[in-house]
């Protein structure tokens, strides 16, 4: 390969690389970009989820505050809030081991089991025996005592499974478990409808008030003041998942070696073809260099041809003149009179032989005769009737099975010249009993001739120079007349290539324009 050529076979990875690079580097600063970019907009949504649970906890806080002022909230106890913080209760007596009832955050309670016999008791709450009773008794599984206006607790009795429980919650304990639990509503609301794993609230102490979570680990934080005047000094940390982020930053990082991996794809497909284009590239030029050879070797041949057709056909005719007068009046004796025969007509076979070269060669050189329509079938039939007999001298039998309808516009002399050099040719090639083949096809404007022989075949390394002038492996051949051939088929405007497994014959493709 020239320098010329690796340079430019070079330059197209090289240009790739360069793009590679760039993009790589492109799509790390846009990964960079895509995560401060997600990360400031969490950190807004963090904000705006602080700034809506401090308006939530003002509006419901305000409501609350109005529904205590109404009697017939208070009559009944039908805020919602309460019966929430009733389930809960019944959930923790119901739930907690005997050692741990201790604990519940209630200030006032006391519990029994179904034998009556008390099992815990916290605070200063007044219980009736026949409230327990009737219990006992499964008359009854639920006693409730609403506020009144000297008493703004909350009383209530229930059963559970193997307990009875009492429990009081005064006017204060009740408002700050109504606060809570609407706070704690906030926070889950929050939490189901944002990107938030997490929300924490701190007291103006700094200890935990409220905490709601789906248990992530990896999370972004961000802290705030609530700016609540219910709540004063209360603090509020957020805990946003990562999870969406990472899932953006993957598909991300996935699309960008998905787009490297087809720059290297492309890249390798681009430098292949061009690789390949180049040597087809090559290879034309030097079928395109071996023509233009051909034809100034024709140039000079024909030149050549043309300046001793003249010089040698006079002597030849001079020579064949004295050859007829030789027979006819210097006849010798008897005893010589057959051997002298003999000479003579070896001398005028190589006469004729002579003049044969001299007129191929001025064959090849007649490009600028008329053309005309042939039939194929006729003008091949023509070649196989020239040379059948010295096939059958061998036993070879050429088979013409060309269309009677394929017609081809051609110099016809100088086309049957160039068949004739590649049928003898196998028929010299095929030592005895063998068959040659001539067929022809159309494929579009042009017309494909086949002449296949059942001969030895070509060695691989002389099919590359069958075509060059004088280029032979016959002992007598001079390797005229399939390079003869190859000038008279391309004078045509078509191809010739030939096709040859050692051993397994040849075969020699002709394509010749229909017009």
């Amino acid at each position: 390969m020239k320098m010329e050529e690796k340079k430019t076979l070079f330059f197209l990875p090289l240009l790739f690389s360069i793009f590679f690079l760039l993009t790589a580097i492109t799509g790390i600063f846009q990964l960079r970009v895509i995560r401060e970019n997600i990360d400031e907009f969490m950190k807004k949504e963090a904000s705006m989820v602080i700034d809506y649970v401090s308006k939530q906890i003002d509006m419901n806080f305000e409501y609350l505050s109005i529904a205590e002022k109404i009697p017939s909230f208070n009559l009944l106890n039908v805020i919602s809030y309460d019966e929430e913080i009733i389930d809960d209760f019944y959930f923790l007596f119901n739930n907690t081991s005997e050692q741990n009832l201790l604990n519940i955050p209630v200030e006032n309670f006391k519990v029994f089991n179904m034998e009556g016999k008390l099992l815990a008791e916290k605070g200063n709450i007044k219980v009736k025996k026949q409230d327990v009773a009737m219990f006992l008794r499964k008359s009854q599984k639920t006693l409730i005592k609403t506020p009144h206006e000297k008493d703004k607790g909350f009383f209530m009795g229930f059963k559970t499974k193997d307990r009875v429980v009492f429990f009081y919650l005064d006017n204060t304990e009740l408002d700050a478990l109504r606060r809570k639990f609407i706070i704690k509503k906030i926070l889950e609301n929050e939490v189901e409808r944002y990107n938030v794993s997490g929300i924490i609230i701190y007291d103006n102490k700094n200890n935990t008030y409220l905490s709601v979570s789906k248990n992530e680990m990896d999370t972004i934080k961000l802290a705030g003041v609530i700016s609540s005047t219910f709540l004063p000094g209360f603090s509020i940390e957020v805990h946003l998942s990562r999870s969406i982020r990472d899932r953006i930053i993957k598909r991300a990082t996935v699309n960008l070696v998905v787009i490297l991996c087809l720059f290297i794809i492309a890249g390798g497909i681009s430098t292949y073809l061009l690789f390949i284009l180049m040597k087809r590239q090559e290879k034309k030029l030097e079928e395109i260099k071996r023509d233009m050879a051909m034809q100034e070797r024709l140039v000079s041949l024909g030149n050549l041809a043309s300046g001793m057709a003249h010089e040698i056909r006079n002597p030849l005719n001079a020579i064949g003149l004295s050859i007829q007068r030789l027979k006819r009046e210097f006849m010798p004796e008897d005893e010589k009179k057959e051997e002298y025969q003999r000479f003579l007509d070896i001398i005028k076979a190589e006469l004729t032989r002579v003049n044969k070269i001299v007129e191929d060669f001025l064959l090849t050189t007649k490009t600028q005769g008329s053309f005309s329509k042939e039939n194929l079938f006729s003008l091949i039939d023509e070649v196989v009737l020239i040379l059948k007999e010295e096939a059958s001298i061998k036993g070879i039998e050429i088979i013409n099975k060309v269309d009677n309808n394929l017609a081809v516009t051609c110099q016809k002399e100088r086309l049957k010249q160039a068949l004739y050099n590649i049928i003898i040719n196998g028929i010299q090639a095929i030592k005895e009993k063998g068959k040659i083949y001539i067929e022809a096809q159309k494929r579009h404007n042009l017309v494909e001739i086949l002449i296949k022989d059942t001969g030895p075949g070509i060695k691989k390394e002389d099919l590359k120079n069958i075509f060059d002038y004088y280029y032979t492996t016959k002992d007598r051949g001079i390797g005229m007349g399939l390079p003869i051939s190859y000038m008279i088929v391309k004078d045509h405007g078509g191809n010739i290539k030939a096709i040859s497994h050692e051993g397994e014959g040849a075969t020699f493709i002709i394509t010749l324009p229909v017009e």
